[in-house]
């Protein structure tokens, strides 16, 4: 029988799982567990010819039992690692299925990934109704938040720059999406 890199670093207590184990069966991520993290972990890169650190998604299989976890928290944990000192949490579950629909589905489009270190900023700047639907994809936005955005990225998305805009809304709705996703498969 064919130990796999989580068992030999974890054992059988931190099985991740039938749906992951077949997923890393099946190529669509490699069992990248390493006996100094909590739990183990399981990696896609996004330039699968390099296997460079970064951009990579990874997804942590904590304890079964919530008792036994290292952190409080929901099982499953996928997060997009863009360099070492940025990374994005994309969902928490406990629901396998959940977290492999995120792993797959997700890809880098990193100019996006460029607002990444300022969304918390510009999300505590939201001060205002309009501020928020600003972040839901409306078109005004708060003289405040407006300078914030100007200040950290030296870019005036008053004057037109869409993409930048799109970029911020984007990370905003796909932070939504964990609800809806949960919502819809009835947790």
């Amino acid at each position: 029988m064919t130990v796999e890199l989580w068992q030999a670093q974890f054992g059988e207590a931190l099985n991740p799982g039938r749906e992951v184990r077949d997923a890393v069966a099946a190529g669509d991520m490699t069992d990248t567990s390493w006996g100094n993290d909590t739990c183990p972990s399981f990696t896609r890169w996004q330039d699968c010819t390099a296997r460079n650190d970064h951009p990579k998604i990874v997804l942590w299989c904590e304890h079964p039992n919530p008792d036994n976890r290292e952190f409080a928290g929901p099982r499953y944990t996928v997060v997009a690692v863009l360099t070492d000192a940025v990374a994005e949490p994309l969902i928490q579950t406990d629901r396998a299925e959940v977290a492999l629909a995120v792993f797959r589905a997700h890809r880098f489009d990193l100019d996006a990934y460029d607002i990444v270190r300022a969304v918390q900023a510009i999300a505590d700047k939201c001060s205002t109704l309009e501020d928020l639907e600003w972040l839901a994809g409306g078109e005004q936005m708060s003289d405040d938040l407006a300078a914030t955005i100007a200040d950290i990225f030296g870019v005036d998305v008053r004057d037109g720059d869409v993409a930048f805009q799109y970029s911020v809304q984007a990370v905003a709705v796909r932070r939504g999406l964990q609800a809806m996703a949960e919502r819809a498969i009835g947790k």
